[in-house]
């Protein structure tokens, strides 16, 4: 049984001290990515270990988004950034 184990995908990460708006947007499509790119691992089952979000309250639209790739998941987590 092959068991895929991922975590700390901070989706939703917003910073503004040492980040410019576009490197922030960089960071973000570049989590999007590996989070796709890990889903495509062939595997029975999939878990999130947590830190599936950056923070415990995320914008509507956040969370939408976010579905898509946690309905992938067999299991999540919380992390200390979800609740």
């Amino acid at each position: 049984m092959k068991i895929l184990f991922a975590s700390d995908f901070h989706i939703g990460m917003t910073r503004t001290a040492n980040h410019t708006s576009e490197s922030s947007q960089r960071r973000e499509q570049a989590s999007r990515e590996m989070l796709l790119h890990v889903l495509q691992t062939p595997h029975e089952y999939a878990v999130c270990g947590g830190d599936f979000f950056d923070k415990f309250s995320n914008p509507e639209t956040t969370i939408i988004e976010a579905l898509d790739y946690a309905r992938q998941f067999h299991y999540i987590l919380a992390g200390n950034h979800d609740s």
